[in-house]
């Protein structure tokens, strides 16, 4: 009876571990009126059942929360324990919107932001350590009511087929302050363009055994959103420019005069003896600028033309020009393994002889930190303000 009982016990803390590990979206901007009930908070597994669309929260909520479009608004994730979610669940955290009349059928939903695996952290423990507070810009030019949608996804289970948890929660959001823009590209949720498969390499992934060849987020990139009069997107920083930048043309901006796949130096304007620099070879190596050498491949770049943006490839390491996923000023640049990620695209502005690179997730500029002309100056991101540190000079390799 004694070894019964202590099983018994055995069992029943796994159990305990296993509920206060669960988490749920429970309010925005501290309401929770807005917010879908829900009547558990365990993880959907299958992705083709349309629970997956709001998990089981799929009736609208008693109440509507405001938010201003182009504002940045809170999410709260909460488990049955303490804090958000335990940190032993790593992985992704995307963000879609839905027009509420839509009631989210068909390919409808757009994804306004995400963030996966950079810097060695995953999303999931960047919200932990926020105490379970996640904070996302709603696009600018957006007006009327929408369904917002919260996914987090598990992955310490993911080195199998159909081992992926996802944390869905839904609230029923009304923007004010917008243009009537559109966004897209829109999915159905489930379906093909959001998650084909259980063996998609998005959703089919070994977080144990090292994450060298980058990840990307599941679901669609993040959306661009225009119209009704010129509206933002994306979630970019709704602020007017001071010196306003040519708006980016789909797929690759005014990048008259540049080859996808032609390999080149790039020196900032305001210190044309300088060259755009990595400073090491692994994932999270910082960029620089540096006194240039032609024989220096970690100061060529292979620009592509993705078609939703350029990426620009070290040559010496083969990864990718990054940014930390951020809308902030300052948010540093780093090599990474290439993924696709919109913080890994940028579109290029001709500007005269030179070119300036508009992020693709943040809608901010590629900069060199304070217009420093010295050796080893960080290369970060920042709003556009027309500056030399802001534009390019591209010399073929």
């Amino acid at each position: 009876m004694a070894r019964l009982s202590a099983l018994w016990g055995v069992l029943l803390v796994l159990w305990i571990a296993e509920v206060y590990s669960h988490t749920n979206m429970i309010s925005i901007n501290g309401d929770r009126s807005c917010v879908r009930p829900f009547s558990n908070d365990s993880p959907v597994m299958d992705i083709y059942n349309d629970v997956i669309k709001c998990n089981r929260q799929n009736s609208p909520a008693g109440g509507r929360c405001t938010v201003q479009a182009g504002s940045e608004i809170t999410l709260r994730w909460f488990h049955g324990g303490t804090g958000s979610i335990d940190p032993s669940h790593k992985g992704p955290i995307a963000i879609y919107l839905a027009q509420a009349s839509t009631g989210g059928n068909g390919d409808s939903w757009f994804k306004i932001a995400e963030d996966g695996y950079s810097g060695g952290r995953w999303a999931v423990e960047r919200l932990v350590a926020a105490g379970g507070n996640w904070k996302v810009r709603i696009p600018s030019g957006l007006l009327g009511d929408y369904i917002i949608r919260t996914e987090l996804i598990a992955h310490h289970e993911s080195f199998r087929a159909n081992g992926a948890q996802y944390y869905i929660g839904c609230a029923d959001i009304r923007i004010t302050g917008g243009n009537g823009a559109d966004c897209s590209p829109k999915v159905a949720i489930p379906g093909g363009r959001w998650v084909p498969n259980y063996e998609d390499p998005t959703v089919k992934v070994d977080i144990y055994n090292g994450m060298r060849n980058g990840y990307r987020v599941p679901g669609p990139q993040v959306a661009n959103c225009a119209g009704g009069g010129g509206g933002g997107g994306g979630g970019g920083d709704p602020a007017p420019a001071p010196a306003p930048a040519p708006a980016p043309a789909p797929g690759g901006g005014h990048s008259d005069g540049l080859h996808s796949g032609a390999v080149y130096f790039l020196h900032p304007q305001h210190a044309s003896d300088k060259c755009l620099d990595a400073g090491g070879e692994s994932d999270g190596a910082g960029i620089q600028i540096y006194g240039c050498w032609s024989g220096a491949n970690n100061q060529k770049w292979k620009l592509e033309n993705r078609g939703d943006g350029w990426s620009l490839i070290e040559q010496r390491s083969g990864r990718a020009l990054d940014v930390w996923q951020s809308y902030d000023n300052g948010a540093q640049t780093q090599l990474w393994s290439f993924g696709g990620g919109a913080n890994q695209l940028w579109y290029p502005e001709r500007h005269g002889d030179a070119f300036a690179f508009k992020g693709k997730y943040s809608g901010k500029y590629l900069d060199v930190a304070g217009a420093s002309n010295q050796d080893g100056a960080k290369v970060h991101q920042w709003s556009w303000h027309n500056a030399a540190n802001q534009k390019w000079v591209l010399k073929r390799a």
